[in-house]
């Protein structure tokens, strides 16, 4: 029976949501590009340090600590600025955003196979590393937030001035900023500054992100130095909340469609391989879930504390009944509902923090969510292969990660709607 963890995964899964607020607090220091940039060259020299190995203990220091670090460094940012950019339809540029990761989950265990028999376990690595490294130009293409919501003033003042054409070139900028100039010494306004700037040059955009973060003071270095991440939040009933339910969902996801095929094959229900097209659908699932929930939560037509609850209801019956599924179609239908209901859950997390705490939080909340998620994330494993040990079966393991989903649930549906009235007589 195979029930020996995966040191390397657990230490990379570990730190990589370990180090998240940290990460929120250096995207609001240097911006998020900068912080993703670094992250994306730290994972690329932990799969080329890989190349070198001789002994298991070095892939965890280059696979597990260096690539952990940087997955932390360049995964955490693109939530933070995609939440930051987007006003209506947050929800679903969110989903957008992180049905990357359920992609690579379906289409990356195929390539490696690909690659490992083409080029060796070395040769992989350094694949991998350079493949790795094209974040960069994704990060390089991030703008900066204070540039992306001057910009967006600006062009909701074009329309009020000009009719509804809207800016798209930075010579477009540059004629909006004019106008705006003549419009504020019309009207006896400060000058914000931004006209000085020559912005029909891309160089000149960082000077323009420079000189608008400077208008708002050096108090910002000051707090940034005194209080890195808001603990505060700490004392919220509603981040309590979501916190304690992202920690019980690390209980189960991803372990149970990690230990779902050692299962499967050795009960002897399924193949090796079908036991593989089983995992595939669930990160298929996943990733069109990601998609269709930020489709769903933009249009109102669930509340999202309800639709959260429903998500641990529904991932939880996967693990309860798959000790007495018989046949391939039940365990693919188990697997879409745990997939479905998993790429909903991650995309709510994030959605829920924002309605919650305000898109000013976002990487206070979301960091320090993900920080619960990464203990969660590194202990389980260890229970799952105590409790292994201990009965000398799946089942006991399975029906523990039901139970946590199923208390998770429980938990939104009964104190969720005590947090909103609390919000409500706040506001009031």
């Amino acid at each position: 029976m195979e029930r020996g963890i995966n040191l390397k995964d657990s230490y990379g899964k570990f730190i990589a949501p370990e180090i998240a607020p940290i990460t929120g607090a250096l995207c609001e220091r240097f911006s998020e590009r900068v912080v993703m940039f670094i992250g994306s060259v730290l994972c690329c020299i932990g799969f080329i340090l890989s190349c070198f190995v001789t002994r298991i203990e070095h892939l965890l220091v280059t696979v597990g600590v260096i690539s952990g670090l940087g997955a932390g460094l360049s995964l955490l940012p693109g939530v933070l600025i995609t939440s930051r950019y987007f006003k209506t339809k947050r929800a679903l540029a969110n989903g957008i955003c992180v049905s990357g990761t359920a992609c690579g989950g379906l289409i990356m265990p195929r390539v490696i196979q690909l690659l490992v028999a083409e080029f060796g376990l070395r040769g992989t690595f350094l694949l991998l590393g350079g493949g790795i490294l094209q974040v960069c130009i994704s990060a390089a293409l991030l703008r900066p937030t204070e540039v992306h919501q001057r910009i967006v003033e600006i062009d909701e003042k074009r329309k009020k001035l000009n009719g509804e054409k809207k800016v798209t070139t930075n010579g477009e900028m540059k004629e909006v900023a004019v106008e705006m100039n003549d419009t504020k010494k019309e009207s006896g306004e400060k000058n914000t500054g931004l006209v000085e700037f020559d912005l029909g040059t891309g160089d000149k955009l960082a000077e323009t992100s420079a000189e608008l973060t400077e208008t708002e003071g050096k108090g910002s270095k000051k707090k940034f130095c005194l209080q890195i991440i808001d603990w505060s939040l700490l004392k919220s009933p509603s981040f309590l909340l979501c916190s304690t339910t992202v920690g019980l969902m690390a209980m189960c996801n991803p372990h149970f469609l990690y230990y779902m095929p050692s299962y499967v094959t050795e009960k002897g229900i399924v193949t090796k391989s079908e036991a593989a097209t089983l995992v595939s659908i669930g990160a298929a699932i996943d990733m069109f879930g990601r998609i269709g929930s930020g489709w769903l939560a933009d249009r109102n037509f669930i509340p999202l504390g309800k639709m959260y609850a429903l998500c641990f209801l529904v991932a939880g019956t996967a693990p309860l009944i798959l000790p007495f599924a018989t046949n391939m179609i039940v365990l693919g239908i188990l697997c879409s509902l745990f997939g479905l209901a998993a790429g909903f859950w991650f995309l709510l997390v994030p959605t829920l923090l924002t309605e919650y705490h305000g898109v000013e939080k976002i990487s206070s909340s979301y960091g320090l969510a993900r920080l619960f998620q990464g203990v969660m994330t590194f202990c389980s494993p260890l229970l799952i292969g105590f409790i292994l040990n201990a009965t000398d079966s799946y089942n006991a393991a399975f029906f523990m990660m039901s139970g946590c989903l199923f208390l998770a649930s429980f938990l939104v549906f009964t104190v969720e709607p005590w947090i909103l009235r609390h919000h409500r007589r706040d506001q009031s």
